[in-house]
């Protein structure tokens, strides 16, 4: 069952995880430093955010969690054709940018939001 939390409860969660994972990282390209657009960056985060759902509610062990969340986070980049550093480097650009975050998050939600409700009408 879906229980829902804030959105500053998501946004800290994110977060801690962006931080983990942007101290793993290695160094990027000259390429890396362009800031993807906001409504890319709103594409991306959707998926970031769909596949931390699927790793954690897959997971044995935080090991294995932690695992999935790595693999399916390098799917999304692929998927965007961008990089890892390219990523992190865009995320900490609209950290610092917290108005134009907020709306990207306002319109995540929504989409979000949008889906579950067509999911319930299609399961009842």
């Amino acid at each position: 069952m879906f229980m829902p939390y804030s959105k500053t409860m998501y946004r800290i969660v994110f977060l801690l995880l962006i931080a983990t994972l942007n101290a793993c990282s290695g160094k990027g390209t000259s390429d890396d430093t362009a800031i993807i657009p906001p409504q890319k960056m709103q594409e991306i985060l959707l998926d970031i955010h769909l596949a931390d759902g699927i790793a954690n509610r897959e997971g044995e062990s935080d090991n294995s969690a932690e695992s999935r969340t790595i693999t399916l986070y390098k799917e999304v980049f692929a998927k965007y054709k961008i990089s890892e550093s390219q990523f992190y480097t865009s995320f900490n650009f609209y950290l610092q940018h917290a108005d134009t975050l907020d709306k990207i998050y306002e319109n995540i939600i929504t989409e979000i939001s949008k889906e579950q409700a067509q999911i319930k009408s299609e399961t009842k």
